[in-house]
């Protein structure tokens, strides 16, 4: 019973918080990401240095709904493409170039972000999502 209540609180935590048409911000100190989400189609703005500059890259298309978090590293972006199919990618603060993409079969949300990457949760298991990793966290 623990744990299907834990998934359902997940996914209402996700849906209630994630963006699913319009645009939304995300930070670290002083670099902020813009995302738009508009006919399906995900982009994130970039934070006016390096290559990504101001130009908008496309994360994905087919895209329902979703979360993201600043960190030092730039963005990470968990997003819902259908029922069953979920992706998490961590976009370079520098270049906009997608990184350690994973894909899930159940909810994905985000715990919290942090300097270098972000603490994630995958169904009742929380894992460090960073420095192109994904291994086991606490969820606290």
């Amino acid at each position: 019973m623990k744990k299907t209540v834990s998934m359902a609180l997940l996914l209402l935590a996700f849906v209630l918080m994630s963006a699913q048409n319009g645009e939304a911000t995300s930070s670290y100190k002083k670099s902020v990401w813009a995302s738009s989400l508009s006919g399906g189609v995900l982009k994130v703005q970039g934070p006016g240095y390096g290559s990504w500059g101001k130009n908008w890259v496309t994360v994905d298309s087919g895209v329902q709904q979703y979360r993201e978090v600043g960190t030092s590293k730039g963005p990470v972006v968990v997003y819902q493409k259908s029922a069953s199919q979920w992706s998490v990618v961590q976009l370079n603060f520098s270049t906009g170039a997608k990184q350690n993409k994973r894909n899930f079969s159940q909810p994905v949300g985000i715990v919290r972000g942090g300097a270098y990457g972000a603490i994630i949760q995958v169904g009742n298991q929380c894992y460090d999502y960073s420095w192109e990793k994904m291994v086991p966290a606490a969820c606290r």
